[in-house]
C-alpha cells in the first residue's frame, strides 16, 4: 500500500522494539538519579550526577546523564557563596599597614596581627577570630595587660 518493501517493516519493528528497550533503561536510570538527586538536597548537576553514577558502578557518559537529567526535569538548586557585606564606604582597608608588611618579630607581645573568617554551620553563620603573636607564631588565648 506504501510502496514498502516486506523487510523494511521488519527493520523498522525490531528497531522499535530496540528503543523500547532502550526507553524502559532510560526510565529505570531516570529513577535512580531521582533518587540520587534527592538524597542529595536536589543541588547535583549533571557532573557530580556523573560521578555519583559512577561510584555505584554504572558506567555512563557525561552527555548521557545531562539529557535524563533535562528530560526527567531536575533543575539544581543553585547555591549561591555567603558573602559577608561589605563596607562601600571603605576602599577594603580598615586601618593603615603598620608593620610594612615584615612579619618578623624581636620580643613576644609587640606585634600581633588577626583575622576573621565566617564558618557556616546548621544555625548560621558564626564568625572566628584570631589573634597571633608574630614573635612565636602561636594563637594568643588571652590578651595580657601590657605590664604583666
Amino acid at each position: 500500500m506504501l510502496g514498502l518493501t516486506t523487510s523494511s517493516y521488519y527493520q523498522w519493528l525490531s528497531r522499535y522494539e530496540e528503543r523500547l528497550k532502550k526507553r524502559k533503561k532510560e526510565r529505570v536510570l531516570a529513577a535512580l538519579i531521582g533518587e540520587i538527586f534527592e538524597a542529595n538536597k536536589k543541588v547535583y548537576g549533571y557532573r557530580k550526577m556523573h560521578k555519583a553514577l559512577a561510584k555505584q558502578g554504572m558506567r555512563l557518559s557525561e552527555y548521557k546523564v545531562r539529557k535524563i537529567i533535562k528530560e526527567s526535569g531536575y533543575y539544581p538548586i543553585v547555591v549561591t557563596k555567603y558573602k559577608p557585606y561589605k563596607n562601600t564606604k571603605s576602599d577594603g582597608k580598615y586601618h593603615d599597614d603598620k608593620v610594612n608588611r615584615d612579619f618578623k618579630a624581636e620580643l613576644p607581645n609587640r606585634i600581633w596581627v588577626g583575622d576573621i573568617t565566617y564558618i557556616k554551620t546548621s544555625i548560621g553563620f558564626v564568625y572566628l577570630a584570631a589573634v597571633i603573636d608574630l614573635f612565636n607564631r602561636e594563637i594568643s588565648r588571652l590578651l595580657h595587660k601590657q605590664n604583666e
